[in-house]
């Protein structure tokens, strides 16, 4: 977290985003907002109040560090979140590894082609 986001707290402003979601666990945010508005500040004081909460996980992920947003494909969004959500498995059997080997692959853009043979 940055040295803004400390001071955000410091001073007590608690997320918007954290406190819809302890109203509303269910809820979905949208955030928007002009360059400097204060976006990725709110998503990352939101995600560090919510990773507080019991059974909860949040992370911020920059998808432009992870993808060319310039050439966003199908699926690319799940993929990376695949790949976060992996992160967190402990189960490291065969079939989790397997998991997490595959979400690697989509990520870095091997494709599975599975031939259709209809009538």
């Amino acid at each position: 977290m940055d040295h803004f986001c400390r001071a955000l707290k410091a001073r007590g402003r608690k997320s918007e985003i954290a406190l819809r979601a302890e109203l509303e666990p269910a809820s979905s945010q949208l955030v928007v907002g002009g360059i400097g508005t204060g976006k990725t500040t709110e998503l990352l004081v939101a995600a560090d109040e919510i990773e507080k909460v019991d059974d909860t996980y949040a992370r911020y992920v920059d998808v432009s560090v992870r993808h060319d947003l310039r050439q966003m494909d199908d699926g690319i969004l799940l993929i990376i979140a695949g790949v976060e959500l992996s992160r967190l498995a402990s189960d490291e059997t065969k079939a989790v590894r397997d998991a997490k080997e595959q979400f690697r692959k989509w990520e870095q853009g091997y494709g599975v082609f599975v031939p259709f043979h209809g009538d």
